[in-house]
């Protein structure tokens, strides 16, 4: 797959609108469960100064030389209030279903 493959594949199958969708799911799921942590990474919490746009995406491929784990990872930055707080990565099989994603605060 050549880079322009890559980005047809990704406009395709939706991946911008999928991983922004996967990080507000996360992200409130860790707001909640996590509330003692959100205060100390984001102080007073407001949501308008979060800002959650696709970064990137890549093509990887894996398990060198079988190269049957292969995927497709979208990168979003957390940026909240200017600053880079964290990410958030989506991992899409080839087929396009989504099998992992994690949401990491540095």
């Amino acid at each position: 797959m050549n880079t322009n493959e890559l980005i047809s594949w990704a406009k395709d199958k939706k991946v911008e609108e999928k991983s922004i969708e996967g990080f507000w799911k996360a992200f409130e799921s860790y707001r909640l469960e996590c509330a003692e942590e959100i205060e100390r990474y984001f102080g007073i919490y407001n949501k308008d100064e979060l800002e959650i746009k696709l970064k990137r995406i890549s093509l990887v491929v894996g398990d060198w030389p079988r190269c049957n784990y292969n995927h497709v990872v979208s990168y979003l930055p957390i940026i909240y209030m200017g600053k880079e707080l964290g990410k958030y990565n989506m991992l899409f099989k080839l087929s396009d279903e989504i099998y992992d994603d994690y949401l990491v605060i540095y």
